[in-house]
């Protein structure tokens, strides 16, 4: 997704990152 500021898109880049599982 996108890098913003919002707590959704902070998931949401942690899982594109692979970062989530």
């Amino acid at each position: 997704m996108a890098s913003t500021n919002t707590p959704l898109s902070v998931v949401f880049d942690a899982e594109v990152d692979g970062c989530h599982p």
